[in-house]
């Protein structure tokens, strides 16, 4: 994976079925991560499919500063887990 946090993702109804998803509680961007996480440590295969976006001319992100620290504890987590 290059991005964990955009593109499009299927996952197959069988490795979804052997995922515990009650252990998922992350919100935001994070979801993603975790998701693919869980993926991955049942063995399912990954395939990124980009999503390109142009650049935004007005407004504001929707990443807000507690889903950034959310991902600042997730992913460390994840990674120390394994």
């Amino acid at each position: 994976m290059r991005d964990w946090t955009a593109g499009f993702r299927c996952v197959r109804s069988d490795v979804l079925a052997r995922a515990d998803l009650d252990r998922i509680h992350a919100t935001g961007f994070s979801f993603q991560v975790q998701l693919t996480w869980v993926v991955k440590q049942l063995g399912g295969r990954i395939r990124e499919v980009p999503v390109r976006f142009v650049d935004r001319r007005k407004g504001e992100s929707k990443l807000d500063r507690s889903i950034a620290l959310e991902a600042l504890r997730l992913i460390p987590s994840l990674r120390f887990r394994a």
